[in-house]
C-alpha cells in the first residue's frame, strides 16, 4: 500500500513532459512526511514547489532518487531525515549549487551528467 501512495504522489509531482495527462500537477502542494517510514524511493523528474517536510523519516530500503528533480519555489527539508538504507541521489549541479530552499542531507551521491 505504502508504495502505491508514493507511486501516486511521484506520478503527480512529475513535469508534465514526463507524465502527460495527469492534471493538476501536485507540484505546488505541501507535504508533511514528517515520521513516514519509505522503502526507498524513485522521485525522478518531480518538480517541488511546495514545501515538503521529511522530519524524522526513515527510508529503510533501496535507493531514492531525485535525479533530474525540479526544486523553486517551497523549502524542502531533507537534513532531518532520521535514517537512510542508502544517500540518496541527486544531479552534480544540485550538490554543487543547491537551491537556496533544498536542505540537503549528508552524505549524498550524484551521477555522472548524461546530458554532455
Amino acid at each position: 500500500m505504502r508504495l502505491t501512495i508514493i507511486r501516486v504522489i511521484r506520478e503527480h509531482l512529475r513535469m508534465p513532459q514526463t507524465s502527460a495527462g495527469l492534471n493538476p500537477s501536485w507540484s505546488e502542494y505541501n507535504f508533511d512526511f514528517t515520521g513516514a517510514t519509505f522503502g526507498g524511493g524513485d522521485l525522478t523528474y518531480s518538480r517541488f514547489n511546495g514545501t515538503v517536510s521529511f522530519a524524522r523519516a526513515v527510508f529503510s530500503s533501496g535507493e531514492v532518487s531525485f535525479l533530474e528533480a525540479v526544486f523553486s519555489g517551497g523549502q524542502v527539508d531533507l537534513q532531518r531525515v532520521l535514517s537512510w538504507a542508502k544517500p540518496p541521489t541527486f544531479d552534480p549541479e544540485v550538490l554543487e549549487n543547491p537551491p537556496e530552499r533544498l536542505h540537503l542531507p549528508f552524505p549524498t551521491t550524484s551521477t555522472p551528467n548524461r546530458h554532455l
